[in-house]
């Protein structure tokens, strides 16, 4: 990667630690672009280059996370040995998460 390109790279990465932080202290309704750039100290503006809107800062929270959430689920079906309990088990682990 170029300079500039890993400069973009860990611009986002900062940014999505931030919008993680905020979107689980407040949810994805009340947390807003403005807040997440003021706590990652960047203007709203710069954090709309980064990401188109709110939707895709928030889908990319998820992708990163989405390895860690399939381990966690996974495991969690392990826990039993009959299907319905394993759904059980699944679901469960999902909201906890």
């Amino acid at each position: 990667l170029s300079r500039q390109e890993r400069a973009l790279q860990w611009r986002r990465d900062q940014v999505l630690d931030v919008a993680e932080r905020v979107f689980a202290r407040k949810g994805f309704h009340e947390a807003t672009m403005q807040e997440i750039a003021r706590e990652a100290e960047y203007a709203t503006g710069t954090l709309y280059t980064i990401f188109e809107s709110k939707d895709a800062l928030f889908a990319a929270v998820i992708e990163r996370r989405l390895p860690e959430i399939a381990r966690h689920l996974r495991n969690a079906a392990m826990e039993a040995n009959l299907p319905r309990e394993r759904l059980e088990r699944v679901v469960r682990a999902f909201f906890d998460f």
